[in-house]
């Protein structure tokens, strides 16, 4: 029996199905390109936006800096052609000083309301711009912290950063850590503080939401496990026994001014002053950081007290060791970093003792690379900042640029 082989449309319906197969795999690559393109311009929105707020805080603190440097130049040009460092000119300077403050932050406030208004740019085809949001005035209205929030927008996101500023609270003593004549234009800090909370406390029930301004202002064993803030605004000296060995807790310690201590010892305390800082008599810190924007003294005048250092590091302008004549008593480094922004003198330096894995580092501007001179190593600025470990890890951002005056930046 004869077999009939009939393919005639076989090929035509193989052609058909092969032009489905390929029309589908190229709307299923054309699908992905597109969300893959639409995903790709979404992120180049992102960094834009991101970039043009940050182009805000640079420019408004860029103004707010000038502001400020305004001021202190005046305010120094002023109590100099006027002889108000004279004792009996104190009472008129120091009302000076303050008028200036008052008038430097109405400035500063006038400036940052009229800024509510969006600054236009255009770039290419796309409208964008910036702003200040929202304004919070230091709770002091001559000094403090001073927040902005600015928010910047491209044609189709928008994005806030928040900007933390510290308002100086001396014009006298003001340096622009911007300007080139500062030797430590370039030096990061050792201790950034955190915002401190706005109330002052009244009760033992507030620490949480406050801060003290005296360390003997509370029951230390009552104290556990918690994070407490002290402000000190003036030349203070502790006599009594600040012993916080068995505190179990993290203290802050800021002073604006001249910060003396017969006794503290403790683990995990960060203590920052403006000012000069002294140590008279018993001093022992484990776990802590110390940075004094002047003088570091530990005055063995009063006798043999113990003045040690474990695991701990310190940022100072200077270093001082004072003793009586004929007596030799050592500050002990354990594991202890000491950075110093000045090279002390031999005698000083005679009398520090390094135990374990403790440095001791000098700043040196006109220097490429480090070197070695007995117990001192001097370093450059670049070392300098990352062997101390100054100004990392202490923010949520590195960008825009951190300075002296810029305490935080948080991006939303």
């Amino acid at each position: 029996m004869k077999k009939i082989h009939n393919e005639q449309g076989y090929t035509l319906l193989l052609t058909m199905v092969l032009i489905t197969v390929v029309v589908l795999l190229f709307a299923t690559f054309t699908m992905k390109a597109l969300s893959q393109q639409k995903q790709v311009e979404q992120t180049d929105d992102n960094y834009e936006v991101t970039a043009i707020a940050e182009m805000g805080v640079e420019y408004y603190q860029a103004k707010i800096l000038n502001v400020i440097t305004k001021y202190a130049e005046e305010t120094k040009d002023y109590i100099l052609k006027n002889n108000l460092n004279l004792p009996e000119k104190s009472s008129e300077k120091t009302s000076y000083k303050q008028e200036q403050l008052r008038s430097m932050n109405d400035d500063i406030i006038a400036f940052l309301e009229s800024s509510k208004v969006e600054k236009n740019f255009t770039n290419n085809s796309n409208f964008i711009n910036y702003k200040i949001s929202n304004i919070i005035e230091p709770v002091d209205s001559i000094q403090g912290l001073l927040e902005i929030d600015v928010t910047g927008r491209n044609k189709t996101k928008s994005k806030i950063i928040t900007a933390k500023f510290e308002i100086p609270s001396d014009l006298e003593d003001y340096q622009n850590s911007n300007d080139p004549n500062n030797d430590s234009s370039n030096i990061g800090h050792l201790i950034i503080p955190p915002p401190l909370p706005e109330k002052q406390c009244s009760h033992i029930t507030d620490i949480s939401q406050c801060y003290f301004t005296s360390l003997n202002d509370f029951k230390k064993d009552s104290i556990q496990n918690k994070t407490l803030y002290f402000k000190l605004n003036k030349n203070e000296t502790f006599p009594n026994s600040n012993n916080f060995n068995d505190f179990h807790s993290t203290l802050y310690i800021y002073g604006n001014s001249e910060l003396n201590f017969d006794h503290i010892s403790g683990n995990d305390i960060k203590l920052y002053t403006e000012s000069n800082l002294t140590i008279n008599k018993h001093f022992e810190m484990t776990n802590s950081l110390i940075e004094t924007n002047k003088t570091i003294t530990f005055d063995f005048n009063t006798g043999s007290d113990k003045k040690m250092l474990t695991n701990s590091t310190v940022l100072a302008n200077y270093l001082e060791i004072t003793q009586k004549k004929n007596e030799k008593y050592d500050l002990e480094l354990i594991d202890t970093t000491f950075c110093l922004k000045k090279e002390p003198s031999d005698l000083t330096l005679s009398q520090i003792k390094l135990l374990g894995s403790s440095n001791v580092y000098v700043l040196k501007e006109n220097i490429s690379s480090s070197t070695q001179s007995g117990i001192v190593e001097y370093l450059p600025v670049k070392d300098f900042n990352s062997f101390c470990n100054l100004g990392s890890g202490s923010y949520n951002s590195i960008s825009p640029s951190i300075d002296g005056l810029t305490a935080e930046i948080i991006y939303k």
